[in-house]
C-alpha cells in the first residue's frame, strides 16, 4: 500500500509517539536526571554527580540485581517454551476434551496481570494461602513463597510460566499442524519411534516456531520487570 501523501504515515504514528514520549521517554529522562541528586523527599535535592552510581556499584546490589534478572529471564523463557511444547504435543489431537483443555490453558494468557497477581497472592500467601494450608495439613512447615529472597524469584517465575505457557502452546500447535503428515507416517513405517520422530523431524521443523515462542516469553519477562 502506498500512502496518498507522504505525511500520512507520520500522522498515523503520531499518537503512539506521543504516548511513548509522555509515559516512557519523559519519565526515563526524569529518572536519569534524579539519579545525579541526593534527595530524601523532605529537604531540597542536592547534586552529587556520580556518587549514587559509585555507591550502587560498591554495595553489590547492581550485580545481584543483574544475576537475579538473568536467572528469572532464563527460567521463564525456557520453562514456558518447554511447558508450551509439551502441552502442544499432548493436545495436538481432535476431540472435545482436547479442545476444552486447550481453551482452558490458553485462557490464563488473556487474563490481566492484576487478576493473576490477586489469584496467586491468595494461593501462595505465607499464612492463609491455599498451598501452605495444604502443606500444614500434611504435616509440613509453612513456606514463605513471596517473602523469602531465595524462593520469591522462582515463585514469580512459576506464575509467569503458568500465564505464558498457553500462548506458547498455541504457537507450537500451529507449527505442529504445518508439519506434513505423510513425512511422519513414512518415518513411522521405517521404524522410527516417537522420540526418534520428534528428534529428527518434528523439532527441526519447529525451530522457527520456537523462535517466535521465545520472543513472546521475552516480552512477558519485560512486562514483569516493568511491573516490579
Amino acid at each position: 500500500m502506498k500512502p496518498s501523501r507522504a505525511l500520512h504515515p507520520h500522522l498515523m504514528l503520531l499518537p503512539t509517539g506521543l504516548i511513548l514520549a509522555v509515559f516512557f521517554f519523559y519519565p526515563l529522562a526524569v529518572a536519569v536526571h534524579s539519579s545525579f541528586f541526593e534527595w530524601d523527599l523532605l529537604t531540597p535535592p542536592r547534586y552529587v554527580g556520580l556518587d549514587n552510581y559509585r555507591t550502587l556499584r560498591a554495595s553489590g546490589e547492581l550485580w545481584r540485581t543483574f544475576t537475579t534478572t538473568l536467572l528469572f529471564s532464563v527460567v521463564v523463557v525456557l520453562g514456558s517454551m518447554a511447558l508450551g511444547l509439551g502441552l502442544a504435543l499432548g493436545l495436538d489431537r481432535p476431540g472435545r476434551f482436547a479442545a476444552f483443555v486447550r481453551g482452558a490453558v490458553f485462557s490464563a494468557y488473556v487474563v490481566s496481570w492484576v487478576s493473576v497477581a490477586l489469584l496467586w497472592l491468595w494461593i501462595l500467601d505465607a499464612d492463609a494461602g491455599a498451598v501452605n494450608r495444604g502443606l500444614h495439613a500434611l504435616g509440613f512447615g509453612r513456606v514463605n513463597f513471596l517473602g523469602d529472597p531465595a524462593i520469591a524469584p522462582f515463585s514469580i517465575a512459576a506464575v509467569t510460566i503458568w500465564k505464558v505457557a498457553g500462548y506458547s502452546m498455541v504457537i507450537f500447535l500451529a507449527g505442529l499442524q504445518d508439519i506434513p503428515t505423510p513425512v511422519l507416517e513414512a518415518a513411522a513405517l521405517d521404524g522410527a519411534g516417537p522420540i526418534a520422530r520428534f528428534r529428527s523431524i518434528v523439532w527441526p521443523l519447529l525451530r522457527p516456531t520456537a523462535g517466535r515462542a521465545g520472543r513472546v516469553s521475552v516480552g512477558e519477562v519485560e512486562v514483569m520487570m516493568e511491573g516490579l
